[in-house]
């Protein structure tokens, strides 16, 4: 039995949609696949 997992990390921004935008951060998410098969 063989057991595979892939993360992935990113980071959380936002902007706002005026003549000067300044993104603001909010954190960091992530994703985790698991899979598994004989």
């Amino acid at each position: 039995m063989q057991r595979l997992a892939e993360v992935y990390l990113f980071r959380v921004t936002t902007s706002s949609q005026s003549d000067h935008p300044n993104s603001q951060f909010l954190g960091y998410g992530r994703l985790s696949f698991y899979s598994s098969f004989l």
